[in-house]
């Protein structure tokens, strides 16, 4: 007849017991015993990575390893250690950043979260001085412990929905043959679509993404800003039309990666994410209080006011400037050390993919076909803009192109041109791209030398 035998809990489970217990234990989760199970499981991921076991978790054979030798407690202890369950920090924090980093290597995790910069990817010195700045957060801060928690449970898992458009190609002879003048409009990378988690710490809701470059190809209208640069460029298009008596393209070309900080997203998934992560107290009121030095109206992190504050809504002004302050002080080393959301990794999920390695400034992603019978107009179609400008989608390079490439003789024009001041010196690759952005006489008009420029550098790239 068989026999009851006594439940003895495995290994890992037993680990897994543990971990979860001292995650309460610290107050991570003292509401919330579910989600301290589940990062407990997260923490336990580090072990599928650790030398000399692999993939093999949960098999007998892996079992047998860990009672034999210390590298299964070495890993256990590294997750432990990571959420602050036992008081020893240093290699074992290792084991913790491969297992965030489940899809690549711990300088990943180092690189998502600014502790390592990308040309130092090779230097093991200041891989090791990251590494130190990392167990150091971990040791120092429950909120980093709980955010990194947080992030092993989810694996690092960015979740987003990209909408995709077709794009009518238009080949540069068709823009150097018809009756057309070009001038560039400047724009962020973002998307069009929603942003649901960034690098395994959820928002709980999902935030829309207006784009960007994509805006011609969703909207019956041309482009959209606030009022001030909307007027200033329909106003160009309408002065390039009457000085050429030719159709004006807007040529859309790519703003630096932090440009999309204007737009509301990347202030929103932040501000969503602090309400999952246990940031404690000071901290947040030590936020507050840097925010409201440059704006006094800020009602803090946890007022009910705070989205509109950065949504722009009720009797918060939408301006793009002040969700541009309060991303960046979130995105500054002190923040991020103190378990406030990964500023690099949230300007990365805000931006469309195909652009995410453009140069400053390149060109041909989009093309705009301007109304200029028409003038601006107010409209709340977009969340961080409140002006549309008329017109339509033209279609799209099937490459794009270098801004010197696109603009030739204006580009090189403008970095002969001297600054101001003491000290005068030519303009920049950046201040000669500025330059011709916001100049009323930033134009051209493609002739047979532009084309034969420009189909010799497409053909250099094939």
């Amino acid at each position: 007849m068989p026999q009851l035998q006594p439940y003895e809990p495995g290994f890992i489970e037993s680990a897994r017991d543990k971990i979860a217990s001292g995650l309460i234990g610290l107050g991570l989760y003292e509401d919330n015993p579910y989600a301290a199970y589940r990062a407990a499981e997260g923490l336990l991921s580090v072990v599928d990575l650790l030398p000399f076991i692999g993939d093999a978790k949960g098999a007998a054979e892996t079992v047998d390893a860990a009672k034999k030798g210390d590298y299964a407690t070495a890993g256990l202890m590294g997750a432990a250690t990571a959420a602050g369950v036992v008081p020893v920090l240093g290699d074992a924090a290792s084991a913790v950043l491969m297992g965030i980093a489940r899809r690549g290597g711990k300088e990943d995790r180092l690189l998502d979260l600014g502790f390592l910069s990308p040309e130092y990817l090779d230097n093991p010195t200041q891989i090791k001085r990251a590494e130190t700045s990392y167990d150091k957060a971990m040791s120092g801060s429950k909120g980093f412990a709980d955010r990194e928690a947080i992030a092993i449970a989810n694996q690092g898992e960015t979740i987003r929905e990209i909408q995709d458009f077709p794009q009518t190609y238009i080949s540069p002879e068709v823009l150097a043959s018809g009756d057309y003048a070009l001038t560039p409009v400047r724009g962020d990378r973002s998307f069009i679509g929603l942003i649901d988690m960034v690098g395994g710490v959820p928002t709980g809701r999902s935030v829309p993404v207006q784009g960007g470059a994509q805006y011609p190809q969703a909207n019956p209208e041309a482009w959209q800003s606030n009022l001030a640069v909307a007027q200033s460029q329909h106003d160009k298009f309408k002065r390039i039309a009457d000085e050429t008596g030719r159709q004006p393209i807007g040529i859309y070309n790519t703003m630096g990666l932090e440009s999309v900080n204007f737009s509301t997203p990347p202030a929103e998934v932040m501000f969503l994410q602090t309400k999952n992560i246990n940031i404690p107290k000071k901290d947040k009121a030590a936020f507050d209080k840097d925010l409201k030095a440059t704006y006094k109206d800020w009602p803090g992190l946890d007022s009910p006011d705070a989205i509109d504050w950065i949504l722009g809504r009720g009797d918060f002004p939408n301006e793009g400037k002040r969700r541009t302050k309060f991303t960046t002080l979130m995105g500054m080393a002190k923040y991020r050390d103190r378990g406030f959301p990964s500023y690099g990794q949230v300007l990365e999920a805000s931006t469309l993919p195909a652009l995410r390695q453009a140069e400053l400034g390149e060109s041909g992603f989009t093309m705009l076909l301007p109304d200029v019978s028409r003038d601006v107009f107010p409209s709340s179609r977009h969340q961080s803009y409140d002006t549309v400008m008329p017109g339509s989608y033209f279609g799209s390079l099937e490459q794009t192109v270098p801004f010197s490439v696109m603009f030739p003789d204006y580009y090189q024009a403008a970095r002969q041109r001297m600054t101001g001041g003491s000290v005068p010196r030519p303009f920049t690759h950046t201040e000669a791209i500025d330059a011709m952005n916001k100049r009323k006489d930033g134009y051209i008009v493609p002739d047979q030398q532009w084309l034969d420029g420009l189909m010799s550098y497409i053909e250099r790239q094939r």
